[in-house]
C-alpha cells in the first residue's frame, strides 16, 4: 500500500516519529529558572518581580514593592508555554553569561538570572543599563513580560 507523501511528511514530523530517537531534547535540562528584576526599593516604586519556573511547568510569580509582597500562583503552565520560555531560557545562555564587574550608577538596578541544571546552580547578575551588551537576554525578558501580565494581569515594569 503506498502512502501519499503528504501524509509521510505530517507522520514524520509528528512527536515520536520518525527521526533520530537518541536526538537530544531541544533545550537542556533545565531543572529550573529564576529571575529578579531587582528594585523592590527603588525610588521610583515599580518594585522587583520575581520569577520562579519548575520543571513540569510550575511558575510561581511574586511582586516586591519596598517589602510589601504578592505572590501570584503557583500557576501550571501549558506544554506550549513550558517548551516556549524554557527554549528562551536556553537561548539567553546563562550559564556562560558574563556580566561587566563595575560599579553601578544611581538608580540602576541589578537583574539576577539563575538556572539550575544537574551539574548545578549557576547565577548571573546584570547591570540594568548593561542589557544592550546580552541581546539574547531581551527574548527572556519580553517573554517573563508577556508571561506575567498574562498570569497575573499586571503589566510589570522591569
Amino acid at each position: 500500500m503506498r502512502m501519499p507523501a503528504l501524509m509521510l511528511v505530517l507522520l514524520l514530523a509528528a512527536p515520536g516519529c520518525g527521526g533520530d530517537a537518541d536526538a537530544p531534547p531541544a533545550t537542556p535540562a533545565f531543572e529550573r529558572f529564576a529571575f529578579d528584576s531587582g528594585g523592590a526599593h527603588h525610588i521610583q516604586g515599580h518594585g522587583a518581580w520575581r520569577v520562579e519556573l519548575l520543571r513540569g511547568g510550575k511558575l510561581v510569580v511574586a511582586h516586591d514593592v519596598r517589602g510589601k509582597i504578592k505572590t501570584y500562583g503557583p500557576f501550571d503552565l501549558t506544554q506550549r508555554e513550558q517548551d516556549a520560555l524554557w527554549k528562551v531560557v536556553a537561548a539567553a545562555d546563562i550559564e556562560n553569561l558574563r556580566p561587566d564587574n563595575r560599579p553601578g550608577v544611581p538608580d540602576e538596578s541589578t537583574y539576577a538570572f539563575m538556572v539550575t541544571t544537574a551539574k548545578g546552580e549557576t547565577r548571573a547578575v546584570v547591570w540594568q543599563n548593561d542589557l544592550p551588551k546580552h541581546a539574547a537576554l531581551g527574548p527572556l525578558l519580553t517573554s517573563l513580560r508577556a508571561l506575567i501580565e498574562a498570569r497575573c494581569g499586571k503589566p510589570p515594569v522591569f
